[in-house]
């Protein structure tokens, strides 16, 4: 029953992901991944710091150990961070479908995990599921239109971004797995955004672009902008994401966490007034398919 839970829960967080990136897009048009992806990271944070204080004074819910917040802010340097700059990179060198196809066998990475620790392992119904909603997602996202491509590819650094994004994000379940166990999902994802903050913002100061971070954060048109993104995407999508990564085996956990594209298909297709192609229908009821199999 819990891990249900937390599996609607992970649908959840893709679900508000795919929302946000649509409500995103002005902002992004205007200012560019760089700043949007900074900016959600430091109005995010806030948000999780305003909550986390009402729950641990008025709710009286405990904030982790030191151990556990240390697993969950390198968790999000990882996972987030460095997951998310490596991501950016994949989409620069190969354009935004082929790194999406790369970056979304992270489950796969998560699955086979379970084959070497038994606490993570799944039964061959649940791997069939989890295989099923990885296909579907690839599927998805191999047939949605292109929204722009790197015009000169560059193959082997950006398979080699993809992977790497691949495995960071892998890496940032794992990590934060036991961690998110024993807390309040608030406190451990204030703490996972916090780990992802610092983290954009120091890998910028060490490419000494500290001038254009502390221009991006004393932005106050982005703030028009991204606050409701931020508080769909950022505070609703990691507060379901955690759940699901303290409910979840790793490898369950990353496939429903992989939903975005799934959703995001639709939405388009309702915003633009358009129908929704049969190809991607179809992957959308294998998706569909696959988390049923799960639970």
């Amino acid at each position: 029953m819990i891990e249900t839970l937390g599996g609607l829960a992970g649908v959840a967080a893709s679900l508000s992901w795919a929302v946000s990136i649509l409500l995103f897009q002005r902002a992004l048009d205007q200012y560019g991944s760089l700043a949007c992806n900074l900016f959600k990271a430091f109005l995010g944070t806030i948000v999780f710091i305003v909550f986390s204080a009402g729950f641990y004074f008025v709710g009286d819910y405990a904030l982790p150990t030191s151990t556990a917040a240390l697993s969950l802010f390198i968790s999000g340097i990882i996972g987030m961070a460095i997951g998310d700059y490596a991501f950016f990179q994949a989409i620069i060198k190969l354009g935004p479908k082929q790194a999406a196809l790369i970056h979304s066998t992270h489950p796969v990475l998560l699955l086979a995990y379970g084959l070497f620790s038994p606490s993570a392992a799944l039964s061959m119904t649940k791997s069939l599921g989890v295989v099923i909603v990885i296909l579907a997602v690839m599927d998805v996202t191999r047939n949605q239109k292109s929204q722009g491509s790197a015009k000169n590819r560059d193959w082997v650094p950006g398979l080699c971004w993809g992977f790497c994004a691949a495995f960071c994000q892998a890496a940032g379940i794992l990590i934060a797995k036991d961690a998110t166990m024993h807390s309040h999902p608030i406190h451990t994802g204030m703490i996972r955004l916090t780990g992802a903050f610092v983290g954009m913002l120091l890998g910028l100061l060490l490419v000494k672009r500290g001038r254009a971070a502390f221009a991006i954060l004393s932005n106050k048109n982005i703030l028009k902008l991204t606050a409701l993104p931020v508080f769909i995407g950022t505070f609703l999508g990691i507060f379901t994401m955690m759940v699901a990564i303290a409910t979840c085996k790793p490898a369950v956990a990353g496939a429903v966490l992989s939903l975005a594209p799934v959703f995001l298909v639709p939405l388009t297709a309702w915003r633009d007034k358009e129908a929704v192609p049969i190809r991607i229908l179809i992957g959308t009821l294998c998706a569909v398919l696959g988390v049923a199999l799960i639970y």
